[in-house]
């Protein structure tokens, strides 16, 4: 299902084993972005042709397969060096068989991922780097659109960092402080994550700093211990706020 989400920005909906999962497509007046390549199970760059015949860059929020899946389908990809061996790991062929039951695909390893300023064609993104859900994690600042793409750095439903390569919470709150730095300069006005159709407000990125403090000071009492499987942590809430995370 593709759907636009606001002037020349485009959500792609994609069902795998880890629920949802959103691409974004923005299109400026020489190339467009790619934010994301979902499980790969759907031929996505045929979707994207849909939209637009302009020359198309990828960039990978962070290396897990529900995001990297599709990227086999594209020829300018780009993921942060810290996320590289979770991506190996993601795309090789008995991770692939074991979740998805499918032949595996063919991947190029990707380039790096540019923490500078893209220009489109009379529209600007900045990719900036957010560790915290993993150590590569990325998000992209749509200028003209004042819009944050975050991946899975922020959830609406829950943040993970109960996930072996996940950070601290003390260092997913440093992220945190700076991702709310930038939105304040650029004038963000709303955030998109990876999972879910959630337009979600500034004000969660301050639920979740407050949470983070809440956390690091002890001020959370008995929290509860839930096991997701690949995803084992403690949880705790505040507002709009909900975190999975390691002591």
């Amino acid at each position: 299902m593709i759907d636009k989400i606001y002037r020349d920005t485009y959500r792609i909906n994609e069902w795998g084993s880890f629920g949802n999962v959103k691409t974004y497509l923005l299109v400026g007046k020489e190339k467009a972005l790619l934010i994301d390549t979902g499980y790969g199970k759907t031929d996505l760059a045929k979707k994207v042709k849909l939209i637009t015949e302009k020359p198309v860059m990828v960039v990978l929020t962070h290396g897990h397969i529900d995001h990297v899946g599709g990227s086999f389908r594209f020829k300018d990809v780009h993921l942060k060096r810290e996320d590289l061996k979770i991506w190996m790991h993601h795309t090789d062929p008995s991770f692939m068989n074991e979740y998805f039951k499918t032949a595996p695909h063919h991947y190029q390893t990707p380039s790096d991922v540019p923490l500078t300023t893209i220009d489109l064609g009379q529209r600007s993104v900045e990719i900036i780097a957010t560790p915290g859900h993993t150590k590569g994690s990325i998000s992209i600042i749509d200028k003209q659109g004042k819009t944050a793409f975050v991946g899975d750095f922020i959830n609406p439903l829950d943040t993970w960092l109960g996930l072996e390569e996940s950070l601290s919470v003390e260092e997913y709150h440093e992220s945190l402080k700076y991702l709310q730095e930038i939105m304040k300069v650029e004038g963000i006005t709303k955030i998109y994550s990876g999972h879910n159709f959630v337009k979600m407000s500034p004000k969660i990125v301050e639920d979740y700093i407050i949470l983070c403090e809440k956390i690091i000071h002890r001020e959370i009492k008995n929290p509860k211990y839930k096991d997701k499987g690949i995803c084992k942590g403690y949880v705790a809430r505040y507002k709009r706020a909900k975190l999975i995370y390691k002591r």
